[in-house]
């Protein structure tokens, strides 16, 4: 080890080396008595070994008060440039020291930029002309460029290109201005053009967005590159497929540049095309790649290891579109964000990966909502008095926790139709629906038993949470049902169109198959959910009440028309959390229970086999299809469409569920024995046509000659013509008497 000697005031000499003049500038801040006064000494008596015991010291120690005291003498004897050109001081610590120095002189970093500059120009300090470079870059970490834009701007002139360019990039942080960028976007020197663009990074403007997306055709891969990361941090999706079109350019150079910008993002979106470029021709681009798939695992370990949030999405519409003589399908997904804390998170579209039936999508927009002003929810859930508590019930008390406090809860119960006591539509339509703010009060609504007679069925209680005349509510309405068994009856006419016209998002929740429900949903293009398991319960209810304070809102064009769901992952350093949303609606259940028999016996009808006998019909009431009547035991079955719900004349809902689904039918009176007449089916009332997309359309004015009973003694007449004939959401037909 070289050793330095030295001799104190006092005249005794001793041996010093820089690690031990760096251990007195750790005593110093310690608080030993006597080693401030022995570094003063060093630098009177011997300033060599003050100089290599500084450097000593700026390499090994983080910043305390004995390395500022040292800062403080470097500069007050001009000993701080020429540090800074020390090779044997790394950048970053050579930047350390100019930062506390700017601490206690702000004008230490003009003064730098200032001798720099003139020793560039006129040679009036060649230690820094020599090192003009690394001078730039120690001062590209420590200024925001505000002060020393003049001595910058003369190094534009330099012959020297590399040091135009680096002061180029400390001029373009400093204007953060797309004008001032483009002004240099027609220098012939590249590094320049891509030092100019990368002084953007961060400048969320149009202007700068239209430069950097004009800037990714550039000529040179530096320019592009720097391009494509800048439009990347603004969190401009178009950056995601415009890299990875570039990763297949046929220059090696542009590819390797494809893979860096991969890689400083560390998106998981890049990990195929980056693993595909592991094979690359090219060494350097290997290499790269390699790098890359690192870091892409690397930052998916640090989201993993960070928060998880929670996240809920809603299908919005899907749009028909057409591009270029091409029909296309646009997609609006609702998402909602929740951290752990009350803090509102900071997220870019880049932040938001959507993948289409694992498919990933790379164009998308993302629009930020502001936070939804005060709303009136309604909890529309089964009668409560459960021994245990239910799901549900823990579910919306969890919500309750994070309930705003200028938002209004109702707690509406609701009881299935067989429960016994029965309340009349028009009473219960008319009662107030029970807002408050009160976070006790609700949470003993919910805990507490409803009187039957208190409770609606489930229509009348969507019915009155929706239309009921509102004296506390507040701002728009928004209703969570949850239903625990099969809801009978149909929707009428009128509660689907009050549903359809809701301000507010209206989303249903069943653990048990429920056809009602999910063919209103169907109709109304609202939310509908399964989910039978506790855990499953609780999430779903937790993720309705997410939706209703969602801000993103995300827009693209499918990648396929037959795709069944979208996978939406958020990931930022801070935090993940995934969610998925159906992009079609699943069949409707009763559909599939109750019109696929009647179907095939429908076909099988027309092709004159002989049909199998109904196995989902009672014995005392049969209904035909349009092919083969079947008596009927002299009961109707009807809707009253002056209220909401449809109401069946009978306590069965057989009659019910297949009229919903078979329009064209046949009813007749069996009981009496002689002549007979037929009887138009004009009192069923179908209040629950489907789409006229829906299969049922190929039966559309279908005529069948049907063996009806004549209607005047036995008179002989031609066949009956049946129709289906929508009109006022409800079928008519029309009969004419037949032999």
């Amino acid at each position: 080890m070289h050793v330095l000697s030295y001799a104190t005031s006092s005249g005794s000499a001793r041996d010093i080396t820089p690690a031990d003049f760096a251990a007195l500038v750790a005593n110093l801040s310690a608080g030993t008595a006597g080693s401030q006064l022995v570094i003063e000494e060093l630098l009177g008596n011997d300033p060599d070994i003050f100089y290599r015991g500084a450097i000593e010291a700026l390499r090994t120690q983080e910043e305390s008060r004995g390395l500022r005291f040292l800062v403080g003498l470097l500069v007050a004897n001009d000993l701080l440039e020429p540090l800074l050109c020390e090779g044997s001081l790394r950048v970053e610590e050579a930047a350390a020291a100019i930062r506390m120095a700017i601490q206690m002189d702000p004008c230490v970093e003009l003064s730098l930029a200032r001798h720099l500059a003139e020793g560039v120009s006129s040679g009036t300090h060649p230690l820094l002309a020599a090192n003009a470079s690394r001078v730039l870059d120690i001062l590209g970490r420590v200024s925001d460029g505000t002060r020393i834009l003049p001595p910058l701007a003369r190094l534009l002139h330099s012959t020297d290109a590399g040091l135009r360019s680096k002061a180029a990039l400390i001029m373009g942080r400093s204007n953060r201005s797309a004008v001032w960028v483009q002004s240099r976007m027609s220098d012939a020197d590249p590094r320049l053009r891509a030092n100019a663009i990368e002084g953007l990074w961060g400048v969320d403007t149009e202007e700068a967005r239209d430069l950097m997306l004009a800037s990714v055709r550039d000529a040179n891969n530096r320019v592009a590159g720097n391009a494509l990361y800048g439009l990347y941090t603004l969190g401009d999706p178009a950056s995601i497929a415009e890299t990875i079109k570039l990763a297949a350019h046929p220059v090696p150079l542009f590819r390797a540049t494809a893979v860096w910008v991969m890689g400083k993002t560390g998106d998981p979106r890049f990990r195929d095309t980056a693993a595909q470029l592991l094979r690359d021709p090219h060494p350097m681009v290997r290499s790269r790649a390699l790098r890359t798939v690192a870091r892409i695992k690397a930052a998916v370990a640090q989201a993993g290891s960070g928060q998880r949030w929670r996240l809920s999405s809603l299908m919005l519409e899907t749009m028909a579109t057409a591009e270029a003589g091409a029909p296309k399908q646009t997609r609006r997904v609702q998402v909602a964000v929740a951290g752990a804390g009350s803090a509102a998170l900071t997220l870019r579209a880049t932040h938001f990966m959507l993948f289409e039936d694992r498919q990933p999508v790379l164009n998308y927009r993302l629009a930020i909502r502001p936070s939804p002003p005060a709303m009136s929810v309604v909890f529309l859930f089964p009668r409560g008095g459960e021994a245990q508590e239910p799901p549900w019930v823990t579910s919306v008390l969890g919500c309750l926790a994070r309930k705003r406090p200028s938002d209004l809860w109702a707690y509406l119960p609701w009881k299935a139709a067989d429960e016994g006591v029965k309340t009349t539509p028009a009473a219960q339509a008319n009662q107030e629906v029970p807002f408050t703010a009160n976070q006790a009060a609700l949470a003993d609504a919910f805990h507490r038993m409803t009187q039957r007679a208190e409770c609606g069925n489930m229509w009348q209680s969507l019915w009155r949470a929706l239309r009921a005349e509102p004296t506390l509510a507040r701002g728009r309405r928004h209703v969570i049902v949850f239903a625990s068994e099969q809801v009978r009856g149909v929707a009428g006419p009128g509660l689907v169109a009050t549903v359809g016209a809701a301000r507010g998002l209206v989303q249903v929740i069943s653990s048990v198959a429920n056809p009602a429900l999910e063919g209103l949903c169907n109709k109304t293009r609202t939310s509908y959910t399964y989910a039978a398991e506790p855990e499953q319960i609780i999430a779903r209810i937790e993720e309705a009440y997410l939706n209703l304070t969602a801000r993103y809102e995300i827009s693209y064009h499918t990648l396929s028309q037959e795709a069944r769901e979208v996978r939406i992952r958020v990931q930022c350093p801070s935090g993940w959390g995934e969610t998925t949303v159906a992009t079609r609606r699943r069949p409707d259940f009763a559909r599939e229970q109750v019109f696929e028999p009647w179907q095939s016996r429908l076909r099988s009808s027309l092709r004159g086999a002989s049909p199998p006998a109904p196995s989902d019909v009672s014995s005392s009431l049969a209904i035909s299809n349009l092919a083969m009547p079947l008596p009927l035991s002299g009961c109707a079955v009807g809707s009253d469409y002056r209220h909401p719900h449809a109401v069946a004349k009978r306590g069965e809902n057989a009659n019910e569920k297949i009229a919903r689904h078979v329009f064209e039918v046949i009813v007749q009176n069996g009981s009496h024995p002689g002549s007979r007449s037929a009887c138009p089916p004009g009192n069923l009332g179908v209040g629950n046509l489907l789409m006229s997309n829906d299969f049922l359309e190929t039966l559309e004015q279908r005529v069948l000659n049907l063996p009806l009973r004549c209607r005047c003694g036995g008179e002989a007449h031609r066949s009956c013509q049946v129709l289906r004939r929508p009109r006022h959401d409800r079928f008519e037909s029309t009969h004419r008497e037949a032999p």
